[in-house]
């Protein structure tokens, strides 16, 4: 866990919660006396170097251990992949059934990111390339909320929150158990996220964090959105 932009960044070497089967340990190593063996969990995260990808098939998102509230920001950098299924989550602490929560994801029909505070889906942006990086920031405030994707303008919410008995998690953790949910058993490719528990930053904070964040993808070689 490393700390950035006054924030928690957030580095997770192992998969959260939400396998919809357990997971099956694969056994790698030598024989005779002294022989080593590894024990590897399907589902864990891939790293390559500047970013990590979650595994699609299944429930592979990484869970943090901070509750849902009603006053947080969660901001990721992550990569936008041609997909044709409903869409591929990129952070939240929502669920297939819309009981409550909060959601980021993008579309797979009309390309773009949406959100979703409990029940109702906003489109954020317009369409949106693929195999480009994006910066994506979520605010919720006590009912009022503040999506951005980029250096685009912020796009201003007012819906109550039903709080979710989750925490908040990178990638799909809670979307499962339903033919509606398999069509959100996406990988995910992500360079970072960044997750202020109680905090709700304004769009000119989020701003500064963008710029920020740009300065440190490029720093890896990646080019923001």
């Amino acid at each position: 866990m490393l700390g950035v932009d006054g924030g928690l960044d957030v580095y997770v070497t192992q998969p959260g919660q939400g396998y919809t089967s357990p997971p099956t340990p694969v056994f790698t190593g030598g024989t005779g006396s002294g022989a080593v063996a590894t024990a590897v969990l399907d589902g864990r995260p891939t790293y390559a170097g500047a970013y990590l990808s979650t595994q699609p098939g299944g429930v592979n998102g990484l869970k943090t251990q901070w509750d849902d509230a009603q006053v947080s920001t969660m901001c990721a950098v992550v990569q936008r992949k041609a997909i044709t299924t409903a869409g591929r989550i990129v952070m939240g602490t929502g669920s297939e059934t819309a009981d409550g929560g909060e959601v980021v994801y993008w579309a797979g029909t009309n390309h773009q990111f949406r959100v979703r505070n409990g029940g109702s889906n906003t489109g954020i942006t317009g369409t949106i390339a693929d195999d480009q990086w994006y910066f994506v920031a979520k605010v919720s405030n006590n009912g009022d909320h503040i999506a951005m994707v980029g250096g685009q303008t912020p796009v201003t919410q007012t819906q109550a929150k039903v709080l979710a008995a989750r925490k908040y998690a990178l990638g799909n953790v809670y979307y499962k158990g339903d033919t509606t949910a398999t069509a959100f058993y996406q990988g995910l490719n992500a360079a970072e996220f960044i997750f202020y528990n109680g905090v709700a930053k304004t769009a000119a904070e989020l701003a500064a964090i963008y710029a920020r964040t740009k300065i440190r993808m490029a720093r890896r070689g990646l080019t923001l959105f």
